[in-house]
């Protein structure tokens, strides 16, 4: 059975917690489902190809960063006294927030697609988006068999 062995360096990065709010906390490595979804993307696939996946990493220390959080509301109506900005008819309300990061993510990602037909679908090098906002370097390194 075929793998493939991805390293990927990213300089700043947060897995998000789904479960955290007011520091927008991050898991030390990529959720599984994260690691899928970036398979796919790079694949160009619209549906689901199941896969065996194994994630290993590290990265060199947290900081926390200080970002601009813009909250909107469905439907909520402009008031000068409750919101900073005015979009159209609706209000914004902006504010700050805390996001912790990685610094210097080192990952090693260990891809096995359950059916072999799309093997050859992986690019040999290529660079992407990661969470929209952080530029990840990717390089698949070798191909080999289990």
């Amino acid at each position: 059975m075929k793998a493939i062995r991805i390293k990927l360096w990213q300089d700043l990065v947060n897995y998000k917690k789904p479960t955290s709010f007011q520091l927008k906390e991050t898991y030390p490595l990529p959720p599984y489902s994260t690691v899928i979804g970036m398979v796919h993307t790079m694949c160009g696939f619209t549906s689901y190809h199941p896969m065996e996946i194994s994630i290993q990493g590290k990265y060199f220390s947290k900081v926390n960063d200080l970002y601009t959080r813009y909250e909107f509301k469905n439907g909520m109506r402009y008031d000068e006294k409750r919101h900073q900005l005015k979009v159209g008819d609706y209000g914004v309300g902006r504010g700050i927030a805390t996001a912790e990061l990685l610094v210097d993510v080192e990952l090693l990602l260990h891809v096995i697609p359950e059916d072999q037909a799309w093997w050859n679908r992986l690019p040999m090098r290529f660079r992407l988006l990661w969470n929209t906002h952080r530029l990840a370097d990717v390089k698949i390194s070798r191909r080999f068999k289990r």
